[in-house]
C-alpha cells in the first residue's frame, strides 16, 4: 500500500473512572479481520488533548421508539460535535428482518456479542462511555444527555491518534492507532477497532409523527451503523496491568471492503480504549474515509 494514498490524523484524550460489573467471559467471536501489509505512518506531536464521549446506541429497524433514540443521539452530536462518537448497534429482536417491509439484516457478530454481553433488553437503550447511571451501564434514552454532561473532558489520562490509508483500487484500508498514556493505569486495558457506516437508506418503524411517517418511514436515513470489528468484538489487550504515563503503543489493522456492499465514502473507523475489568471507556476516536 502506498503511503501517498491517504493519511489523516486525529487527536484525542481520556480520563478513567472506576465502577464494577460482572466480567464478560469468552469465547469472543471474530469477523472481518483481514491480514495484509500496511505501512506504519509517522504521527505528529500531540496537540490539545481531551476526553471524548462514546455513545453506544442499541437499536433496530422494527423498533417504533428507536427514531426518537436516533434523534436524541443526533441532538447530542449537534451539542458536542467531535467531542462525542456515536455507534448505532442493530441487535436483538427489533433488528431481525421482517417481511415484506424490512428484508435487510443489519445485525453483526460484533453487535450481537456486545448486546448479549452487556445484557441489553429494552430498545432503544444506550451506554455512555460504559459508565453506570443509576447503577446500570445500559440506560434509557432519556438519561443519555445527563450521563454525557457528567463526563469531564478536561482531565485526560491518555490520547489516541489515528491514521488512515485507503487504496480505492484494491478496496483496502489500513487503520493505525497510536495510544499515549498520560496517567498511570493499574488495570488491564483493551483497544477495539470498529467500522461504522452513515447514510444507509432503509425503512424504519416509527411512532412519532413529529419525526416522520407513521407507522413506517420508508426512506429513513440510518447513521453511525456498526458494520464490523477489525480486532474482535472485545478488541485486544494493549496493557496487561501496568500502563504508565508517557508510555506509547502502536497498532495497525487492515480492512477489506471487497464484496461486502459497504460504501467506503460513508464509512468511518472508531477506536475504543477501555478498562478490561470495568468496561469503562477511557477514550474513543473516529476517523473517516
Amino acid at each position: 500500500m502506498k503511503k501517498s494514498i491517504l493519511i489523516a490524523f486525529i487527536l484525542a484524550s481520556f480520563v478513567a473512572f472506576f465502577y464494577s460489573c460482572d466480567k464478560i467471559e469468552g469465547p469472543y467471536m471474530n469477523e472481518d479481520i483481514v491480514v495484509f501489509a500496511c505501512d506504519t505512518p509517522d504521527f505528529p506531536a500531540l496537540g490539545d488533548v481531551y476526553r471524548k464521549i462514546l455513545l453506544e446506541e442499541y437499536t433496530g429497524h422494527t423498533c417504533v421508539n428507536c427514531p426518537d433514540g436516533h434523534l436524541k443521539a443526533s441532538n447530542l452530536k449537534t451539542k458536542y460535535g467531535d467531542s462525542i462518537v456515536i455507534i448505532a448497534i442493530h441487535a436483538g429482536l427489533f433488528a431481525e428482518p421482517e417481511s415484506p417491509e424490512f428484508p435487510a439484516d443489519y445485525r453483526t457478530i460484533v453487535g450481537t456479542t456486545l448486546n448479549d454481553g452487556f445484557g441489553v433488553q429494552g430498545y432503544p437503550s444506550g451506554m455512555v462511555s460504559r459508565l453506570p447511571f443509576a447503577s446500570s451501564m445500559v440506560m434509557d434514552r432519556s438519561a443519555w444527555g445527563i450521563a454525557a454532561k457528567a463526563i469531564d473532558k478536561n482531565d485526560p489520562a491518555a490520547a489516541i491518534q489515528l491514521a488512515l490509508q485507503y487504496d480505492g483500487a484494491e478496496q483496502k484500508a489500513c487503520v493505525a492507532s497510536k495510544v499515549t498514556f498520560l496517567k498511570n493505569i493499574a488495570e488491564e486495558v483493551k483497544l477495539a477497532i470498529y467500522m461504522i457506516e452513515d447514510n444507509i437508506i432503509s425503512p424504519q418503524k416509527n411512532a412519532f409523527a413529529s419525526i416522520g411517517e407513521v407507522p413506517i418511514i420508508h426512506n429513513y436515513q440510518h447513521n453511525h451503523m456498526l458494520r464490523a470489528s477489525l480486532n474482535s468484538p472485545w478488541g485486544e489487550t494493549v496493557s496487561q496491568s501496568s500502563a504508565e504515563a508517557n508510555q506509547t503503543l502502536l497498532k495497525v489493522h487492515g480492512f477489506s471492503f471487497e464484496g461486502k456492499g459497504f460504501n467506503p465514502q460513508n464509512c468511518s473507523f472508531v477506536a475504543v480504549l477501555y478498562n478490561a475489568e470495568t468496561y469503562e471507556v477511557i477514550q474513543t476516536e473516529e476517523i473517516s474515509l
